[in-house]
């Protein structure tokens, strides 16, 4: 296996439940990961980081020649910059699963990069055994590229068991007991939609909720210049930064939270493929997610249901009515865990790709 990035935590929750199953699993990555080591230590792993994406692609080849198994599954967000038309000749002889976490194109993409990225694509999904997609959107995106594909939609998932509001002990979080606390949990980045906390926080106050705090769990490099907006504005006590966690502490975060969000900005490399998986996170612990700006969050959850998809304007009204009437806070994150439950448990994720993976194709 390999992935990295936010990918990695889709690459972990695929190998440990392939684990559980019965399969042997080592993970390789072409990038050095140090920040997630924890998550990482109970695999036989093998990460890198050199000057530049092509050699460590190079790099992570070799390691996968050395590894002793039957099949391969890559996980592939961006073919040109990483290299990775060259991983098929160095795989030959065993079976190599193709999965795309997200497809990357930006707005500043150039027409002639989007022809090569699709021309990757389109080769590489042509020499893979099998191609998965994690949004719906992907799936489409890549069949349009390569008509003849048939791609396999498997979303993101979430471990129903560590991510458990019966079995979590709450975070000590530096909140008042009482007042209204919304949770941002991420790599705080303009792409995360973090340039909007503040215009939010704002917001909430002049809809009554002066004493709400928004609790920032993660770090990135938007961070320095966020703490300078929330000095300039006076909100040191509207808004708290307590920097990364490791994910398995994640879900005690989400368990002190009321209400959770996810306020992505609309960008046509958001609009491509990504799959939020905290929006699933905050879901399986019970609470209401509100997102903004990524489509593939209307295969996720129904707006008004068991979440809320809205632009980030309209999060502080959402979030007043919200607080203001606790029976439809209570119900809505309900019936979020029971989506989350029903859909994106990573056992029936898994086991879908696994049936997939070994199917015999029809005459």
């Amino acid at each position: 296996m390999s992935g990295a990035g936010g990918g990695q935590y889709r690459v972990l929750g695929i190998a440990r439940e392939l684990k559980r199953i019965g399969f042997e699993v080592t993970i390789c990555s072409p990038h050095l990961l140090t920040d997630s080591l924890y998550d990482f230590a109970e695999w036989p792993i093998a990460s890198s980081w050199a000057a530049n994406q092509l050699e460590n692609t190079i790099i992570l080849m070799n390691r996968l020649r050395k590894v002793n198994s039957d099949a391969v599954y890559l996980q592939l967000p961006c073919p040109v910059t990483k290299g990775l038309s060259l991983y098929h000749p160095k795989i030959q002889g065993r079976s190599v699963f193709v999965d795309y976490g997200d497809l990357w194109y930006s707005d500043e993409t150039s027409p002639m990069h989007r022809t090569l990225n699709d021309a990757l694509v389109r080769h590489f999904s042509s020499c893979a055994d099998k191609v998965s997609a994690a949004t719906i959107g992907l799936k489409r995106k890549l069949e349009s590229i390569a008509p003849k594909l048939q791609v396999h939609y498997a979303p993101c998932g979430v471990d129903m068991t560590l991510f458990n509001p019966r079995t979590i002990q709450l975070a000590r979080l530096p909140v008042p007991k009482g007042r209204p606390t919304i949770l941002f949990q991420g790599q705080v980045s303009l792409f995360t939609g973090c340039q909007y906390l503040v215009p939010m926080m704002r917001g909430l106050i002049e809809c009554g909720l002066r004493d709400a705090v928004i609790v920032v769990v993660g770090d990135g490099p938007y961070s320095t210049r966020l703490k300078e907006e929330i000095a300039m504005n006076r909100l040191e006590r509207q808004i708290v930064l307590v920097g990364r966690k490791p994910h398995h502490l994640i879900p005690s975060y989400i368990a002190a939270a009321d209400i959770c969000l996810a306020p992505f900005p609309t960008r046509r490399d958001i609009e491509i493929g990504v799959f939020p998986i905290k929006v699933v996170e905050y879901m399986a612990m019970g609470k209401v997610a509100i997102v903004s700006g990524a489509p593939s969050v209307k295969d996720i959850l129904t707006s008004g249901y068991d979440g809320f998809y809205a632009p980030t304007n309209d999060f502080p009204k959402i979030i007043s009515c919200l607080w203001n009437d606790p029976r439809q806070l209570l119900d809505i994150g309900d019936r979020a865990r029971e989506t989350a439950q029903t859909k994106f448990d990573w056992t029936i994720i898994v086991q879908s790709l696994v049936d997939f993976w070994l199917e015999t194709a029809g005459p």
